[in-house]
Formats: structure tokens, C-alpha cells, sequence
């Protein structure tokens, strides 16, 4: 899986999201998801162990990471720019 095919996963989810102290979370019953767990619930991650540390690290408004994934994180999931 590429970033872009993450992304576009990404767009499907309810628009339901919010920052917890500049983190993107979704509201679940077992708790809050990050993207990443929203999108791969359940399933086998077929993503590089680079894209996943720049997808948690830009979910969670880590140092260093990369705004541009950011931006494209903060838009499929329905909220304002970043």
C-alpha cells in the first residue's frame, strides 16, 4: 500500500474526527482510533515501516514530522487546515 491509497482509506471514514492535544483521534466504543488503526482495524498493514512511522508521527503531531502528510491527514479526515 502507498500513502495515497492510505489517504484515499482515509476519506472513506465517518467525519467524525478531532485533535486531543494536537493528536487526530476518532471517537470509538473501545476508545479513541488514530488513522492508522481506523484504517487498518482488523487487517494485515501492507505499508513500509517508514510510510507507518511518518503516518503515526504526523497523526500525533510528533517533532520533525512531515507537515505535508499532515495537511493531506488533516483534509481526509474532514478537518480544518492544519
Amino acid at each position: 500500500m502507498t500513502i495515497d491509497e492510505f489517504i484515499e482509506r482515509l476519506e472513506k471514514t465517518p467525519r467524525d474526527w478531532y485533535l486531543v492535544g494536537g493528536m487526530i483521534r476518532r471517537k470509538r466504543p473501545a476508545g479513541c482510533q488514530c488513522p492508522w488503526s481506523e484504517v487498518f482495524h482488523g487487517k494485515e498493514s501492507t505499508l513500509d515501516d517508514r510510510l507507518k512511522a511518518a503516518i503515526w508521527s504526523a497523526a500525533d503531531n510528533r517533532p520533525g514530522h512531515n507537515d505535508a502528510l499532515r495537511d493531506r491527514m488533516f483534509s481526509a479526515c474532514g478537518l480544518a487546515a492544519n
